[in-house]
């Protein structure tokens, strides 16, 4: 049976398309669908729930991580965004692993649960800390390093801090402010060294190179 075109249907799918094929039920009721409507799709096959309240209109199986990441922000509601090791996945900093556990950072204080995500409140969290990237909410890449510092093994942050200086895609001075602002936190020593490994200039570090080289050589 073909399903009809409506204006509604069609501004629900071009919020799925700017969205890795991932809508809200509030956006579904904003863009005029009936509530009737939308649960007829539900029981249909041509939404498929991800979290509560949010759904892929491709199936599960064909929903790409993008996709799963984008409805789990959806989920967190406002202001959440991606975070630690799903971030950091996100930014190819971090190796994507088949089947991650998918973290995301709130800002509220309460303790509700979504089956399936890791959830973070952190008590300091600034909003030039998020940043989008692929059309995802998600942390910057400083606060990523910042956060894994503090779960992630010391060599685990150290690849992931040296792929994102490695491009000049780090800003060190903001990892040096949370390093100043919280110096006794888990993980911070560790930040603190790698920013002082990475604000070496490239020009000391080759005649380093070079000198160790010469003594070698010689």
């Amino acid at each position: 049976m073909m399903v009809p075109v409506t204006p509604a249907a069609l501004r629900a799918n071009r919020i799925a398309e700017r969205a890795h094929g991932i809508v809200t039920y509030l956006e579904l009721l904003e863009a005029g669908l009936a509530r009737q409507t939308i649960a007829l799709w539900a029981r249909s096959g041509r939404l498929h729930r991800v979290h509560e309240g949010v759904y892929s209109v491709v199936p599960l199986s064909m929903l790409t991580i993008e996709g799963r990441w984008m409805a789990a922000v959806k989920a967190g509601g406002p202001g959440a965004a991606l975070s630690n090791e799903s971030a950091g996945e996100l930014a190819w900093i971090l190796p994507r692993k088949k089947h991650p556990q998918i973290h995301i950072v709130v800002p509220d204080r309460s303790r509700r649960r979504i089956p399936g995500l890791r959830i973070h409140r952190p008590r300091h969290i600034e909003p030039r800390d998020f940043t989008p990237r692929r059309e995802i909410r998600t942390t910057t890449l400083e606060r990523t390093i910042w956060d894994l510092a503090y779960n992630s093994r010391a060599d685990v942050v150290r690849d992931a801090f040296e792929l994102a200086d490695g491009h000049d895609r780090l800003d060190l001075g903001r990892l040096a402010t949370l390093v100043e602002a919280h110096p006794n936190r888990r993980g911070s020593k560790l930040v603190a060294r790698l920013v002082a490994e990475g604000s070496v200039p490239l020009a000391q570090v080759r005649s380093w190179l070079e000198e160790l080289f010469a003594r070698i050589c010689g």
